[in-house]
Formats: structure tokens, sequence, C-alpha cells
């Protein structure tokens, strides 16, 4: 029997943040923000074997007797290790796609292409995340796409949107 269970998922901090924006402002990035609907549901499959017994609207829902012992495949909501569990879907995702995560900030991604010129970045808060990249960037925009595939969204919002209570408002003329 597992006496310990990894639960911890990495955090954004403040300075990466800023960071981010700084980037975005100085690379004339476009910012968008997307929202990903119910993230842990949205997760990669758990490894391990995790067994609970669900609430009773659930098993009313599913037509089970109260009581019954259900294998979890996917991190809900409520446990412990469903952050950590999206954080390893998000990580391996933005990975297959090419972006490379920064090791001072384990919360952004970054795209480099041949010449070593970023091309589009991704700062993730758990499952709100920004974007930056040129507005006519075929490579950013074909990112973008792959991960509005890949995932459901709530919704998507650019130059004006609140980030982890902070209201973001993108100025200036973009090239």
């Amino acid at each position: 029997m597992k006496t310990y269970r990894t639960t911890s998922a990495p955090t954004p901090s403040r300075s990466g943040r800023q960071l981010f924006w700084q980037l975005c402002s100085w690379k004339r990035f476009r910012l968008k923000k997307g929202d990903i609907s119910g993230a842990f549901l949205q997760g990669d499959d758990m490894e391990e074997e995790l067994w609970c017994r669900p609430v009773k609207e659930i098993t009313v829902a599913l037509g089970l007797p109260e009581h019954t012992p259900m294998l979890m495949c996917k991190a809900a909501y409520g446990l412990v290790q469903a952050p950590l569990q999206w954080f390893y879907t998000i990580n391996n995702f933005l990975g297959n796609l090419g972006y490379k995560q920064l090791q001072t900030e384990p919360c952004c991604w970054v795209w480099v292409d041949a010449e070593g010129q970023v091309r589009s970045i991704v700062h993730s808060h758990v499952d709100d995340l920004m974007f930056g990249g040129q507005e006519d960037d075929s490579i950013h925009h074909g990112l973008l796409e792959q991960l509005q595939a890949r995932f459901k969204w709530g919704s998507w919002e650019d130059r004006c949107f609140v980030q982890c209570g902070i209201e973001v408002v993108q100025n200036g003329v973009l090239h």
C-alpha cells in the first residue's frame, strides 16, 4: 500500500506572470486568454489505481446501488491530486506540440523556431491559460488551433480580460 502520494502542482509566480507580460509587450505579441471547462475531467487518465465510493447523486444517475465502489479513471474536482494530474496533462500536451517548459517558471512554456526566436508563449494558472504570439504568425495560430481542438473551452478573450483577479488591458498598435 502506498503511504505517500505526490499532490502538489506547480503554481505560477507573480514575477513569472510579469515576465510573460513583459515578453509579450517587447515582442508586440497579441494577448489571449482561454478558460478550459472541467479541466480535471479532460486530463489524461490517472496512472495510479484509485477506488472511491461516489456520492448518492452519482450512483442514482448511473443506476447503481449506493456505496458501489468505483475505479476513478480521471482526476475529479475535489481530489487532492487533481491539480497535479491536470498539470501533467497540459505539460505533456504542450511538450508534444514543441513548447519548452521554462526551468525557472514551470507554468510557462515557449515555442522557439530554428533561429531561436520565440514564436508563441503560454502561461498557465491551473485551467486559465494566457497566450502570446504575433497576430499574423501562422505557427502561433496553428498551435492555438491544436490547443482549441484538444480541450473544451469555456471562453476565449483577447486584449481585455481578468486573470486571477487582475484586469489585463492590452493597448497600442500591434504589428
